[in-house]
């Protein structure tokens, strides 16, 4: 209820945040080999999923047995979302296949750099929050809304408050738009629409009222509407150690 949320703060913070194109730069460039054995294809992937990219191979030309598809996929090094992402890896791959059909031929092809900042990350966007604070930092609501631009998956902008704070009164929308530009996918982590608004919010609050943005987000630190010693119970319960890492790692940070 996060009109209930609103009337019991002391401030309201209104604000509006646009995340703007961003991308890894991965050193490797996004690229690949397709050939037909015959009727069937092998295939060399730059992916961290080649069993997904072995599916949606299955699914082209009317169908394909999956065991029937041969994957390669070489030591990359790592991978962080982007390129190695299904969706904009396999678009190459089928217009190699078209050729390669075509050509009877193998085929390799190969992003320039230009062509590799075509897409970006899922964040990109504009952010608009309403934030009800109490004069010491307690935050009582949090409501927000988030267009984002070419999102491949649904995420954003409130999860993060739901399993991460004690914030009793939340509420978010996600708007996605289509544009004419690259497609937005996870780039080191699909969860970066949930951490922006989560950072900004105790930004926010800690430059109205005055407060060290880290004391805020240890005052409303919590769980699905939970405070620590609540959490602390579920640790115990599981076997975990009942200690407070995100306190430890700050205060250590302080120290260095």
């Amino acid at each position: 209820d996060v009109e209930k949320g609103f009337a019991e703060a002391d401030k309201i913070i209104e604000f509006k945040a646009v995340r703007t194109h961003n991308t890894w730069i991965g050193p490797e460039a996004p690229c690949g080999v397709f050939a037909w054995n015959g009727k069937y294809p092998e295939i060399w992937v730059k992916q961290q999923r080649p069993h997904i990219s072995k599916r949606v191979v299955a699914s082209w030309f009317g169908g394909i047995p999956m065991n029937k598809i041969q994957i390669h996929c070489l030591y990359q090094g790592a991978s962080f979302g982007g390129w190695s992402q299904l969706p904009w890896n396999m678009g190459g791959h089928y217009c190699a296949a078209v050729i390669a059909k075509r050509t009877g031929r193998p085929v390799k092809w190969m992003f320039n750099r230009r062509e590799d900042f075509y897409g970006g990350e899922m964040d990109e966007g504009v952010y608009y929050l309403k934030v009800g604070a109490k004069n010491d930092g307690t935050i009582t609501a949090v409501e927000g809304r988030f267009v984002a631009v070419n999102q491949q998956y649904p995420f954003g902008p409130i999860l993060h408050f739901f399993e991460n704070t004690k914030i009793p009164n939340l509420y978010g929308k996600r708007i996605r738009v289509r544009v004419n530009k690259g497609p937005n996918t996870a780039v080191r982590c699909e969860q970066n629409p949930n951490c922006l608004p989560f950072t900004l919010v105790f930004a926010h609050v800690a430059a109205e009222l005055g407060l060290d943005p880290t004391e805020v987000a240890f005052k409303n630190d919590g769980a699905d509407a939970h405070d620590m010693t609540w959490l602390n119970q579920r640790k115990d319960e599981m076997g975990f150690q009942v200690r407070d890492s995100l306190k430890e790692c700050v205060e250590k940070g302080k120290v260095s």
